[in-house]
Order: structure tokens, then C-alpha cells, then sequence
């Protein structure tokens, strides 16, 4: 294995692991009252002219995607506290006070945990096995890119 596909490993893989960690890490936790819950109309350019209904709950310090049910649920000064991750300043979780119940936006998961651990897995295989199909690991890297893109921004 050359010693430009060992380095790119490694970097990849270290970004994988930071991402890893920002996710699961505490991160500073917030408590705040809820300004307003907005519902955006998103339509689908495509042949099946399909839509859907995506939540953003905003506090006075931070504005967050929240799933539909978590909307149903939060109303206008109601106080919620939520997770901001350390590294990407992200919502890592959130939930209604009092209740203990978490919710985790699912984009978040995909991105924070979900891409960045297929991202290793393949890396890991192809490290191991040695493959030379290495379009599965280049794929995942570019998506591992526009990850720690949309994170950064």
C-alpha cells in the first residue's frame, strides 16, 4: 500500500474521529425559552412534485432543526434545554423541560455518527484486506468532505 493512500487513511480517519467525538461528547448544555417553532414548506423539484414540512425551533441564542412530533410539543415560552457540541457548535439534543426525554434530530445522527462510522468501516476493510476497489472508501471520503463542510459552516 503506497504511502499517499496510508496518509489519506489517516487523515480521513481522524476526521472521522472528530466528528465522532463532537457528536457524543456533552457539549455545553442550554436552557432557554422558546421564541417560536417555524414551519418551512419543502417542495421536491422532481417529476413526482412532492413536499414535505421540515421544523426549526429558535431561542433567543440559537435557532435548530427539531423533528415534527418535538414540534407538536413545543409552544412559545415553553423552555427547552439543549446540547451545543463543543468542536461544531452543533444540537447535539434537545428536550422540553421538565421532561427527561432527549430528542435527536436525525440529520444530526446521519452526520455525526452514522457517516463518519461506515466512513472507518471501509477504510478499516480496505485497510485490511488490502482491496484495490477502493470506489466504496473514495465515495465515503467525499461525503465525509461535504459533512465536515456543512459542520464548518
Amino acid at each position: 500500500m503506497s504511502k499517499l493512500r496510508l496518509a489519506l487513511y489517516a487523515v480521513f480517519t481522524l476526521v472521522s474521529l472528530v466528528i465522532i467525538v463532537d457528536f457524543v461528547s456533552p457539549g455545553r448544555r442550554n436552557t432557554a425559552d422558546i421564541i417560536k417553532v417555524e414551519r418551512e414548506l419543502q417542495s421536491h423539484y422532481n417529476a413526482s412534485q412532492n413536499y414535505h414540512y421540515s421544523y426549526r425551533l429558535i431561542t433567543k441564542e440559537h435557532g435548530f432543526q427539531v423533528s415534527e412530533e418535538f414540534s407538536k410539543l413545543a409552544r412559545e415560552g415553553t423552555r427547552v434545554e439543549y446540547s451545543v457540541s463543543r468542536i461544531f457548535t452543533e444540537i447535539n439534543w434537545y428536550r422540553l423541560l421538565p421532561s427527561g426525554d432527549k430528542s435527536f434530530y436525525s440529520m444530526r445522527i446521519g452526520l455525526g455518527v452514522a457517516l463518519p462510522l461506515l466512513a472507518l468501516m471501509s477504510i478499516f476493510l480496505s485497510y485490511r484486506l488490502k482491496t484495490k476497489n477502493d470506489i466504496p472508501v473514495v465515495i465515503l471520503q467525499i461525503l465525509l468532505i461535504g459533512d465536515l463542510i456543512f459542520l464548518v459552516m
